[in-house]
């Protein structure tokens, strides 16, 4: 740091100098920008030192008084503190490496290295939103956890900061990055020993950022859909398609064709359908809707009426706009009272019908190679899509394997249990309804026989044939007392771990 002051000084020293006598000599005036620029890039390597330390001391301060004490007092659920701090400590972990390799090395060099771990950001921006909330909804719920997080923020090494301000600077800071590695190379000459690895880690955290962002947009387009697909009852098909995405949504007047007055319909726009839906009669606040037609846009044609800035189109912007989509043999006389809403209803159906069928190839859904649906041929789809998710349901079900001889550690406690609490002189287990025994019994047997002995008095298992059943015949005395000691002992073992740690935790947050 005090380097970077002192190079600073020379620098401005050796700029007013050059500023004194150069009088228009074109050698003075290159060695005075040549000087600025190492002033600039002096001023921006600091800068990032500084926000880096800064930065890394936020989140150790949401690590030590909020994250980590968290975790073993019992305030809040351990899914409810796993969704506020998220991977909060992974990020802490990559950034005290990150200033590391920025003291000993480049910061070229640094980023260059450890940008591929800046993707560690994606999933905390997408969980922010939902973190935040979660701690509002909590500090509304228990008093307990709001008392707690009071205290914290008051602490002395805290300086006023508040944990909401400093959970959203991860958010921030890979754009930060980006903004001003940018400068920095920016300022840095061809021939300079880090401008190579410079230009590199550029280019690399500029990848992350966007990356990042299309993460971050991807899961907003996702929480959107899935808000959609809420608010219609089971006539709507399924929303949650890969590959589409929401574009618009508003509520627009739709002509009848039989003539009378117009009715308000709520429009929705996807990149490949398009959907409308009217208020359901039992629903006072109007949140929820009947789904009346899904338009495929590949075979939709959009037609200004009046209102629009198309040729050959009357303007009438006193009166608002109207437009025309035919699909196939359905067609849709459309209306809004505002041109402005008009117009961008308009321009949003044409580039999604245009950039549907540049792309076709590549977004062939079922949903949008149908034709217009509404009634009972919506019903239709639903319960095929309905059948479908169920079939899937079927085959991916988990199916228990056949019992082997072999047993894990958990298995035998399973299995110690079993014998203590039924009968102790001879525990019998049917395992008919929940295993498959065919032609490889023998070779089970004999596996049986191998591991437990055979011959020496009487086996440990033996197996019977009653009813058609198959049993497993325990004499469970043997090795019973060596059972119960292990078990006891690492029950004891875990007891004791869990007291330590709570103490702990007691001690560090000054909890009596």
């Amino acid at each position: 740091m005090i380097q970077s002051f002192v190079l600073s000084e020379i620098a401005e020293e050796e700029l007013a100098e050059l500023s004194q006598y150069s009088n228009g000599d074109p050698e003075m005036e290159k060695a005075q920008a040549e000087a600025r620029r190492d002033r600039r890039r002096t001023k921006i390597t600091q800068e990032m030192f500084e926000t880096e330390k800064t930065y890394l001391n936020h989140l150790e301060l949401v690590n030590k008084h909020f994250d980590f004490p968290l975790r073993f007092n019992c305030l809040i659920p351990e899914d409810v503190h796993s969704n506020i701090f998220s991977n909060i400590e992974q990020i802490m972990e990559v950034n005290k490496t990150l200033l590391e390799y920025m003291e000993h090395t480049t910061i070229g060099e640094a980023f260059k290295y450890l940008a591929p771990f800046l993707k560690l950001y994606s999933s905390y921006a997408n969980n922010h939103e939902n973190a935040i909330n979660l701690l509002q909804e909590w500090r509304q719920k228990s008093s307990g956890f709001h008392e707690f997080i009071q205290n914290q923020e008051e602490k002395a090494d805290m300086m006023g900061l508040k944990i909401n301000a400093l959970l959203i600077t991860p958010v921030q800071r890979v754009p930060r990055y980006k903004l001003l590695l940018e400068d920095l190379l920016e300022n840095t000459s061809t021939d300079h020993h880090d401008y190579e690895e410079l230009k590199e880690a550029v280019q690399k955290v500029s990848d992350i950022a966007t990356h990042i962002n299309n993460h971050i947009k991807q899961h907003e387009n996702f929480q959107k859909m899935l808000s959609i697909q809420k608010c219609f009852d089971k006539s709507a098909p399924k929303l949650l398609t890969p590959g589409r995405e929401f574009i618009k949504e508003g509520i627009l007047k739709k002509i009848s064709k039989r003539g009378g007055k117009p009715h308000d319909r709520m429009f929705f726009l996807f990149s490949d359908i398009l959907l409308y839906g009217k208020p359901r009669l039992l629903d006072s606040t109007n949140n929820s809707y009947t789904c009346c037609c899904v338009l495929p846009l590949k075979h939709c044609q959009l037609e200004t009426v009046f209102g629009g800035s198309k040729r050959g189109a009357q303007e009438n912007t006193e009166a608002g706009g109207m437009f025309k989509i035919t699909c196939k043999d359905e067609s849709l006389l459309l209306f809004s009272n505002d041109p402005e809403e008009m117009k961008s209803w308009t321009n949003e159906l044409d580039s999604a019908i245009r950039k549907l069928s540049n792309n076709r190839s590549t977004l062939r859904k079922p949903s949008s190679n149908k034709a217009p649906m509404r009634g009972r041929s919506l019903w239709k789809l639903r319960r095929q899509e309905k059948q479908k998710d169920q079939q899937l349901h079927l085959e991916n079900d988990f199916v228990l394997p056949p019992v082997v001889a072999q047993k894990t550690e958990s298995e035998e406690e399973d299995s110690f249990l079993q014998m203590t609490m039924g009968d102790i002189g001879n525990a019998t287990v049917e395992f008919d309804s929940f295993c498959r025994l065919g032609g490889n019994d023998k070779a089970h047997a004999d596996t049986d026989s191998k591991r437990y002995g055979s011959g020496t008095g009487h086996e440990d298992f033996t197996r019977t044939s009653l009813s058609g059943k198959q049993h497993l015949t325990r004499h469970p005395l043997e090795r019973f007392s060596e059972r119960g000691k292990t078990l006891k002992k690492r029950c004891q073992n875990a007891l004791e771990s869990a007291q330590t740690r709570i103490n702990e935790t007691k001690s560090y947050c000054n909890i009596q």
